[in-house]
């Protein structure tokens, strides 16, 4: 009942737009669902098939699922959700609120509070990021918001490697379906011949601001323009009531980047059972 789960996502606790069903429908259209009888507890299952084998894998643009909950929720309950994942292989994210024994891997996010003021926040800065800014300030790269959404998908599409088609097919869809619901915020730094060098997608997801997709080129890297693009986030959003969700990092350098603003660590578990090589992939 599609009513009933964004009602129960909606008033959830833990709620992340990850889980609302319009998104579940385009970065995984065939998921299913584990739904306690009342739906105080539901769990997204990202199904995906091969060979005509059922098997669960975390969808792309979607750091964390797991279960979301309006009523107390306990380890046993997490475990109950767990065990009753009808499917053999899995390898997929619990979320921060998620407590299990059962958890392989610890992965990192990082939130930044934004309800304090841009000058507290950036005196909290590390001397490594103020000292970008300066440098980078010093290219007079122009930095603004509202690219098209196309604008920014060519960009993205000549710069990154680590997708693959059908992953842009779905970043596409997605930014748009966001765009269309108002959710999306796009900022672009342009060197002095107006040339795109870095830019970062901003996902708005109730109380959090999600930094969903951030790319740099070559030079957007030597002229450190992703400090100053998200630096401008901050700046404008500072004083709200809202966290900046840098979506962490495994990879220590980027983790030191997002640490360097301020950012504090939040850890959420992966869970994995039986995964074959064959089933390894991301939808």
């Amino acid at each position: 009942d599609y009513q009933k789960w964004d009602l129960a996502i909606n008033r959830a606790n833990n709620r992340l737009i990850y889980a609302v069903s319009w998104f579940l429908d385009i970065v995984s259209p065939d998921w299913e669902a584990l739904v306690s009888e009342d739906y105080n507890f539901v769990m997204p299952l990202p199904v995906k098939k091969k060979w005509g084998v059922k098997y669960l894998v975390q969808p792309v643009l979607t750091q964390q699922l797991g279960i979301f909950y309006s009523e107390k929720i306990d380890e046993k309950i997490v475990d109950d959700f767990i065990q009753k994942i009808p499917y053999l292989s899995y390898e997929i994210h619990l979320n921060e609120k998620n407590s299990t024994k059962k958890i392989a891997t610890e992965r990192l996010n990082l939130l930044l509070d934004l309800t304090i003021s841009y000058e507290h926040i950036f005196n909290n800065y590390s001397k490594n990021t103020k000292r970008n800014l300066i440098q980078s300030n010093d290219f007079q790269l122009s930095v603004g918001e509202k690219p098209t959404i196309e604008n920014f998908m060519k960009f993205y599409e000549n710069t990154a490697t680590a997708y693959k088609k059908n992953d842009s097919n779905i970043v596409r869809k997605l930014l748009k379906e966001c765009d269309n619901r108002g959710l999306i915020s796009i900022f672009m730094a342009k060197n002095e011949n107006k040339s795109p060098i870095a830019a970062v997608c901003i996902l708005h997801s109730f109380n959090r601001l999600v930094n969903i997709l951030p790319i740099s080129n070559k030079e957007g890297k030597e002229k450190s323009a992703m400090f100053l693009l998200l630096d401008l986030v901050i700046k404008q959003n500072a004083g709200s009531n809202k966290f900046l969700d840098f979506e962490g990092s495994m990879i220590e350098g980027i983790a030191r980047f997002y640490r360097g603003f301020g950012a504090k660590k939040v850890h959420y578990g992966m869970i994995k059972r039986f995964r074959p090589k064959f089933l390894i992939g991301k939808i």
